[in-house]
């Protein structure tokens, strides 16, 4: 019986998404300027004579702030892969991916890199149990492939059947519609044959039963 609520295996995986990559970005900004931000408080404070603290104020929020992102960008792109038995899912913060079969092309592995092409997209992450993680994506693809017991064939589609065009038929005459035999003239017929002496009269009697 497929298990398809609780994963059966699941791995600690790191992975840049698009939020961490944002944040990474701020706190790079925020880092570059801090030096020149320092320059230009104490080149202002200098010529205003104020106090030196706050000279210093403003690049050091600009430098904990950068660090801060830099922290967070790592934080966020802690995530898991897990393993069901008929579906793959990688979950990294509001990330979600779901892996079912026959979605999967390709999974190809770089030293802790692992890199897998589905859909049309590529799901690229990195962790310590990288060839572990290509093993049972190997298996998943193997479990599903055509001839497998799991394997679930497309239907192709079934095209309605082409009714084969009917021959011409050709009309059907008419029967000529039989002549209506006078029966008194046939009777007046015989009977002049036997006054001719042509039929005798028990033959006339004879044609006159088959005639009734």
């Amino acid at each position: 019986m497929e298990n398809t609520n609780n994963p059966r295996a699941v791995y600690n995986t790191k992975r840049r998404t698009p939020s961490a990559r944002g944040k990474s970005w701020a706190g790079t900004l925020l880092v570059v300027f801090t030096l020149p931000a320092l320059i230009v408080m104490v080149y202002v404070v200098s010529a205003s004579r104020g106090s030196a603290v706050i000279a210093f104020l403003i690049p050091a929020v600009m430098l904990g702030l950068g660090i801060f992102f830099w922290v967070r960008s790592g934080i966020e792109q802690n995530g898991t892969i897990s393993f069901y038995d008929n579906k793959i899912v990688h979950r990294c913060r509001n990330e979600v991916f779901e892996l079912m079969p026959g979605q999967i092309s390709s999974v190809s592995q770089s030293g802790n890199v692992v890199k897998i092409v589905f859909s049309g997209k590529t799901l690229t992450f990195v962790s310590a149990q990288a060839s572990l993680i290509t093993q049972n994506i190997n298996s998943f693809i193997a479990a599903y492939a055509p001839g497998n017991a799991g394997y679930v064939a497309q239907a192709a589609p079934v095209a309605a059947p082409v009714a084969a065009p009917m021959a011409p038929v050709a009309p059907v005459a008419p029967a000529p519609a039989a002549p209506v035999i006078d029966k008194a003239e046939e009777i007046r017929k015989y009977k002049q044959l036997v006054d001719d002496g042509v039929i005798s009269q028990e033959q006339f009697d004879e044609i006159l039963k088959k005639m009734m």
